[in-house]
């Protein structure tokens, strides 16, 4: 696909900050990632294969020990289901095999940064069938992936698909490397507006809304002016593409956690536990 991938290693699952992110900070409402989160947490992704399509869950030593590739082969293996390590059973499924995301092409596991990640190419996309309904009036999202294309259009990644109401929040380029973190209750939303993405770079994105205003940060620098977070009403925009196969992401994901609470007093421990996972900034 004109891009390059590389073998890793064996990754520690837990951060030298001690224990998983989701002990420390608990109360997530929905929280995928590559690698473990929370204490009890066995499987986090389901993976086909194409040569036969047989599918197989994996835990995360199962994705960097070579389990996955091997299983895989030297073919390419797609993202079918992320489990929600929130513990509420959010999971993000894709049963259309052409609209998967890569974890493994041609043989090698798709990577960023040293981590595994899943990637898609303008046409994959992940939907969550269950609507988290939590009405907020607060909330906090917390993002690791990067953009891999110049000027990208709007992308999304995961999408319940049901409109503008009880949205699933998510990750969503924009145009000119913008970036948000958006999620809708009702008629409320927040968005939280992180510029200056660059392509192919890793990044990790937080954004708290308090219930009047939204705080953002792209790799622990707070966004200012024009960058600051904005609060609609309606707003259509979604964490993935949407069921009608609009905006499909294109890029790498690694981690997303989701609380309908406002994480502010914890944006720091939160970060420093992601950052010190993933070393991005």
């Amino acid at each position: 696909m004109g891009m390059e991938l590389f073998n890793i290693g064996v990754l520690f699952q837990t951060t030298s900050s001690g224990g998983f992110l989701l002990d420390t900070y608990t109360g997530a409402s929905a929280a995928y990632s590559l690698r473990q989160l929370r204490t009890g947490v066995t499987s986090v992704v389901r993976v086909r294969r194409d040569s036969d399509n047989t599918e197989q869950d994996f835990s995360p030593t199962e994705i960097t020990d070579g389990t996955l590739t091997t299983f895989v082969g030297a073919g390419d293996g797609f993202a079918s289901k992320f489990y929600d390590q929130s513990g509420n059973s959010n999971d993000a499924n894709q049963a259309v095999a052409n609209a998967q995301p890569y974890i493994v092409e041609s043989g090698v596991l798709c990577e960023r940064g040293g981590s595994p990640c899943v990637r898609g190419y303008g046409d994959k996309w992940l939907s969550k069938p269950t609507v988290i309904t939590a009405n907020f009036t607060s909330a906090s999202a917390f993002a690791v992936g990067s953009i891999n294309e110049s000027n990208a259009t709007t992308r999304t990644l995961f999408s319940d698909g049901i409109g503008n109401i009880n949205e699933f929040q998510g990750l969503k380029s924009n145009g000119s490397n913008a970036f948000s973190i958006r999620t809708q209750s009702g008629s409320t939303s927040f968005r939280g507006k992180i510029k200056t993405i660059l392509q192919d770079q890793l990044f990790v994105a937080d954004a708290q809304f308090n219930g009047v205003s939204t705080e953002n940060y792209n790799n622990n620098v707070l966004n200012t002016g024009a960058d600051l977070g904005t609060i609609n009403a309606n707003s259509s925009a979604l964490m993935a593409q949407n069921s009608s196969g609009n905006n499909p992401w294109y890029g790498d994901f690694l981690e997303f956690v989701q609380f309908t609470t406002d994480e502010t007093v914890n944006r720091s421990g939160i970060t420093a536990n992601i950052n010190n996972h993933y070393s991005i900034y």
